[in-house]
């Protein structure tokens, strides 16, 4: 009952590419396309839909469950570009000193669009598991095998060719995305008085 809630969010075409990217990591097959669209039929575990990043429904529910004062919403857009006020609201928030280190680096980094892609073919013909459970040609270790290649492949692919494969994956998130969230968009900066706008959210 005396629970702080912190609540992190990111601009939805931006977290689109990113779940796909673990989806395929973890041997998804299918496009973006087919990961973003609704599913034909009765859906089957896992499962994911586009209103899972209406955050306003999130939001809403723990500000009912433990009080507006106890949640902290902030977006990951600006731990990303000024990670020394993520920080310092998150310290003042749950009542606490934050050291903050001088340098940042990213950690736990995505594989490139580029290295991905050629993972997502190789999904469907040698990796078995709860989303590709009939790989014609099973192998054992295959996924972990794959995102090793994948990750070798990034340091040697120019940097020229990963940027414009990333492009092209943002651009096909973009063209889902659409405006769908800006409703639910502008009910979550009413909860949350944030300017989601100025991150660059629809």
């Amino acid at each position: 009952p005396e629970a702080r809630v912190l609540i992190v969010i990111r601009e939805q075409a931006d977290i689109l590419v990113s779940s796909y990217k673990r989806y395929v990591r973890n041997g998804g097959p299918g496009k973006l396309r087919q990961y973003g669209s609704p599913p034909w039929g009765p859906p089957r575990p896992p499962h994911f839909d586009l209103s899972y990043f209406e955050y306003h429904r999130l939001i809403g529910l723990y500000h009912n469950l433990f009080g507006p004062e106890n949640v902290l919403v902030l977006p990951y857009e600006l731990l990303s570009d000024r990670p020394r006020t993520f920080l310092k609201r998150l310290g003042d928030f749950a009542g606490a000193a934050t050291a903050v280190d001088s340098h940042f680096e990213p950690v736990n980094a995505s594989l490139s669009a580029l290295s991905l892609a050629f993972k997502r073919h190789a999904n469907r013909w040698v990796v078995r598991d709860p989303l590709n459970p009939t790989p014609p040609f099973e192998i054992e270790g295959a996924n972990q095998r794959l995102l090793e290649l994948c990750a070798a492949a990034d340091t040697k692919i120019p940097s020229s060719l990963r940027k414009r494969s990333e492009r092209r994956l943002r651009k096909i998130s973009r063209d889902i995305v659409g405006d769908r969230y800006a409703e639910s968009n502008a009910a979550t900066s009413r909860l949350t008085n944030l300017d989601l706008h100025s991150y660059g959210y629809a």
